[in-house]
């Protein structure tokens, strides 16, 4: 053997040169890829911390952004046929102005009426529900009848419509302040929007990248206003056959429950729900019968099956595809954050992450097995 193989031989042979076994490399992967994603675990409850903790500032500057965003096409395409932005934006201000004042100035009325008669509603609802109550006083005695006594529950309600007054009076004053908040974020973006995208557009530091942040924004934009203008006609549509369906059943303030049907309607699966047990208590309130009382409910239940199985899916289906579990579990998450407003905003911020993801990571699509 040649004294080259015979040095390289005991050199190879030498301990302090053997390579690592590959179960060490594996498992320092492994810790690698654990502490990425404690980071993104840490990293993601930081970020809900400071979406709940900032909740107050955030929830206003975010809803003037998303409409904003809405709102700023039809302001572009009134300027192609020759309607100066300021004109568009001013008339569009105040469209929303009067559409919040006016649904204010309707609504709130009847909901001090249910304030007010929050004890005859009580009574009524006692009293509808005592065949119930006497059969589970049957249970009750027959039960008793093994225990050696007989108990008779008893059902007391004791409506505070003082602590109901003093806690609207307390949300009132912060959402004054919000709204201000709003409405300034709004009227600013919307006088400033393009020279916010032409910075944003220029950061970029390459021509490609300049492009792409261009298209997503203008696809952002187009998204949401499509989404919301094809999701209003659908509202109002349902709205209209429901308080048409209502006053047909004999409802009191049918067109109260049309305009909840207008805008718990935004909220996919949860919004509907809402009505659907809102409208079963009031069923019970003012119905005389309890067969009766189903009525409203299942006329709604009808309606939403047939827009949400039948119109819906025809006309928005080809536009945006969200998946129904995401978007449900976004509608929960920004509630617990945000409130109801928060669950307005849950879609168009969906529709927001999904055109972003679309840039960003984008992929091919892949047959998975069946």
């Amino acid at each position: 053997m040649p004294a080259r193989m015979r040095r390289a031989s005991v050199a190879a042979a030498e301990p302090g040169d053997t390579a690592p076994p590959p179960g060490r490399h594996h498992s320092a992967r492994a810790w690698r890829r654990a502490s990425e994603l404690a980071v993104i675990v840490l990293a993601t409850i930081a970020l809900l911390g400071l979406l709940y903790w900032a909740r107050a500032l955030l929830l206003p500057l975010v809803a003037g952004l998303v409409f904003g965003m809405i709102l700023g096409p039809i302001s572009d395409r009134a300027q192609r046929i020759g309607i100066s932005p300021v004109v568009t934006n001013l008339s569009l201000l105040l469209v929303l102005a009067l559409a919040v004042s006016g649904a204010a100035v309707w609504f709130v009325p009847t909901i001090s009426e249910w304030i007010a008669d929050a004890p005859n509603i009580a009574r009524t609802v006692r009293e509808k529900v005592a065949v119930f109550e006497r059969a589970a006083s049957v249970f009750d005695e027959i039960a008793g009848l093994f225990q050696g006594s007989v108990t008779t529950p008893t059902v007391q309600i004791a409506p505070e419509q003082t602590a109901v007054v003093t806690s609207v009076f307390s949300a009132v004053t912060p959402a004054f302040a919000q709204f201000a908040v709003f409405l300034f974020t709004l009227v600013l973006f919307l006088t400033g929007r393009k020279s916010i995208k032409a910075k944003l557009v220029l950061a970029m530091p390459s021509r490609a990248a300049r492009l792409t942040t261009l298209r997503v924004l203008s696809e952002i934009e187009n998204e949401l206003l499509g989404y919301f203008a094809v999701a209003a006609t659908i509202n109002a549509g349902v709205a209209i056959v429901t308080t048409l369906a209502l006053f047909a059943l004999g409802v009191p303030a049918a067109p109260v429950w049309g305009f909840l049907a207008f805008v718990l309607n935004f909220l996919p699966v949860v919004g509907p729900l809402i009505l659907k047990v809102a409208l079963l208590g009031m069923g019970v309130v003012a119905m005389p019968t309890l067969g009766a009382a189903l009525l409203p409910a299942l006329a709604y239940l009808a309606i939403t099956t047939v827009e949400s199985n039948l119109i819906t899916p025809r006309v928005i289906g080809g536009r945006l595809t969200l998946e129904p579990l995401f978007l449900f579990v976004a509608i929960c998450l920004f509630t617990w954050l945000w409130g109801p407003v928060g669950a307005f905003l849950a879609t168009p911020l969906v529709i927001v992450a999904v055109t972003l993801q679309s840039y960003v990571l984008p992929s091919d699509a892949i047959d998975l097995p069946a």
